[in-house]
């Protein structure tokens, strides 16, 4: 009952919308809530991710309507998406990659994943990964909505992350990951039900295949995090929703 009662605390679930929102996008959202409890809205970050999608495949639609060709138009709304998340997952990606590679014991990774600037194995990362989506959107145009693939692609992949929070330990005393904590299960739960919900209603069942490979690939962050740096980070998080929801595209690709 308690449980139950919490979730139908509609102007806090709100609240955690408002969060999510402001966590994980740009968008000028006003939030009440404090760095301590970050972790409460991450059942929204599937929503947020929704809501990214949406925006980025209705630019791409619309431009494709209009006469612009398939890739200039999902190269746009690529554009579109980082404008809105603030290069928030890709920062994240670049930051890992550098840090995973660029040292041989955790803490000159962590070293180097805090530093600001951006090293050749993260630009290099960033840059394959990015060309992986726009290939793989761009294929996927011809015989699904780009409005559909987008919105399910940044539910699933953003839902990723608060699993890796439950399931792996921190690698830092501060940080991101830190203030979000260890999520509880019912957020976990609720987060990837949304996910899949949002998946199977825009794509269909076809697409469970595509789900259970972006949650592989997330996982597969995640415990190659634990090796190299002892656990997730913040930046491991947005390492996770990228490659997460590169792997869900291209196996979107393989089997529409």
């Amino acid at each position: 009952m308690l449980l139950r009662n919490r979730w139908l605390n509609f102007p806090d679930r709100l609240e955690d919308l408002a969060t999510a929102t402001s966590l994980l996008t740009r968008f000028p959202i006003t939030t009440a809530h404090h760095g301590d409890n970050l972790g409460e809205s991450a059942w929204a970050w599937p929503v947020v991710g929704a809501i990214v999608g949406l925006l980025t495949g209705l630019i791409v639609w619309q431009l494709h309507n209009v006469g612009i060709g398939s890739s200039a138009a999902v190269v746009l709304g690529l554009m579109a998406a980082i404008l809105m998340t603030g290069c928030l997952h890709e920062d994240g990606l670049a930051d890992t990659v550098d840090g995973f590679w660029g040292a041989d014991n955790p803490k000159r990774r962590l070293e180097i994943m805090n530093d600001s600037g951006i090293g050749a194995f993260g630009a290099c990362a960033i840059v394959l990964i990015l060309m992986a989506r726009f290939t793989a959107t761009v294929q996927i145009m011809e015989t699904l909505s780009p409005i559909a693939v987008l919105v399910a692609s940044g539910a699933v992949s953003r839902a990723v992350m608060p699993v890796s929070l439950h399931v792996f330990p921190l690698a830092r005393k501060d940080g991101l990951a830190r203030l979000c904590g260890r999520t509880d299960l019912d957020v976990v739960s609720i987060s990837a039900a949304i996910a899949l919900f949002l998946t199977i209603m825009v794509l269909g069942w076809s697409s469970i295949v595509a789900i259970i490979t972006a949650a592989l690939a997330g996982f597969a962050v995640g415990v190659l995090s634990q090796r190299k740096i002892g656990g997730i980070s913040g930046d491991t998080l947005g390492c996770t929703q990228q490659v997460s929801e590169t792997i869900f595209l291209l196996t979107l690709v393989m089997i529409v």
